[in-house]
């Protein structure tokens, strides 16, 4: 693993106020370099930690903010580690499993309308939207 990345990740973790343990170095360095949101059990297998590290640290790193949570039509909650990326969502093909990020937020605009038509809420500061559809290798 390069050692600019896990520098990178150590500096990352330090702002947010996290000690910058080896184990979670790795973690962002790997969900640095994927091209898709990973899984659980796919980061089990690329990060060198024990399963208990992953199932502390990845809600941890959430909460933070450092790392973005998605579920992608599978019933598995899937991790992203994207600093550069603004909020943004996916598409996912049904058939082969296939991500692709959208770069825009179709929500915001609907956001605003939320809370003026619920009686009980004041503000809205999250959402989940992920698209399923099939790609074209798979039509």
């Amino acid at each position: 693993m390069a050692t600019d990345h896990l520098e990178e990740a150590r500096h990352v973790l330090r702002a947010k106020g996290f000690r910058a343990t080896l184990g979670r170095a790795r973690l962002l360095a790997v969900l640095d370099k994927a091209a898709t949101p990973l899984s659980l059990s796919e980061l089990e297998q690329l990060v060198p930690v024990d399963l208990a590290t992953l199932y502390r640290t990845l809600p941890e790193l959430v909460d933070a903010g450092i790392l973005s949570r998605s579920e992608l039509g599978n019933g598995v909650t899937h991790y992203e580690y994207s600093p550069h990326l603004p909020h943004h969502h996916h598409v996912v093909c049904a058939e082969c499993g296939k991500v692709e990020d959208l770069t825009f937020c179709p929500v915001v605009e609907l956001k605003a309308s939320v809370t003026k038509k619920t009686e009980g809420f004041a503000h809205v500061y999250s959402h989940n939207l992920e698209f399923s559809g099939l790609c074209i290798s798979c039509l």
